[in-house]
């Protein structure tokens, strides 16, 4: 999701190329958005895994980043938003005893300035039990922060591992329990179902609208 990519797409475009964007969107219009799980049901099934950590109860946070952070890569993720409000609307009405104490927008930056934030917040909110991460930026720094503080085990964090086969760092957290992960989908069947579909506009074939 680059936005300086916004005057080639419209290039693109005009010459009447399709376009195709796999995994997160695209700054521009496009024929077709092939995309990871769905907003909704990742945002629930995040919510599902700090609840069933915390025992369905008591002060939990949700962490995100700018759309754009300081680093280009984070741009990938687009729909932090999306996904943090999908689980702000979900846990009320699923676990009526868990409390928010706020949503918190972190860099992105991926430093030890990051984590040192997340450790200034955890240290705020003593009563804080549980973290969701929605993108693997934050899931890395929260479960390094939570490290740090050695908070293990009274912190719970459920993160967004984003695609498998997840990474040896991220891999590492959980076996210290300092996260669990939930994966937004895998790299290989994106890749297989994404030719597919570019296959099937090309051969004449068009996809409903939604």
């Amino acid at each position: 999701f680059d936005p300086t990519m916004k005057p080639i797409y419209r290039k693109v475009r005009k010459a009447g190329i399709l376009r195709i964007s796999s995994g997160d969107d695209i700054a521009g219009k496009r024929d077709l958005w092939v995309s990871h799980s769905d907003s909704a049901a990742y945002g629930q099934a995040l919510a599902d895994a700090l609840a069933s950590q915390m025992g369905n109860k008591g002060e939990y946070a949700i962490l995100e980043e700018p759309v754009c952070s300081p680093i280009p890569r984070s741009c990938e993720f687009a729909s932090t938003h999306t996904l943090a409000k999908a689980v702000a609307a979900y846990i009320p009405k699923a676990y009526p005893n868990m409390k928010s104490d706020g949503l918190q927008t972190e860099t992105g930056a991926g430093d030890q300035t990051e984590v040192d934030s997340v450790k200034s917040f955890m240290a705020a909110h003593p009563n804080l039990k549980g973290l969701i991460s929605i993108t693997p930026q934050e899931t890395r720094m929260t479960a390094e922060a939570i490290t740090e503080a050695g908070r293990i085990g009274q912190i719970f964090l459920a993160g967004n591992g984003g695609m498998t086969p997840v990474d040896s760092q991220l891999a590492g957290y959980v076996r210290s329990g300092a996260a669990e992960l939930v994966y937004v989908d895998s790299n290989q069947k994106l890749g297989y179902l994404t030719v597919w579909a570019a296959s099937y506009l090309l051969t004449g074939h068009h996809f409903r609208f939604g």
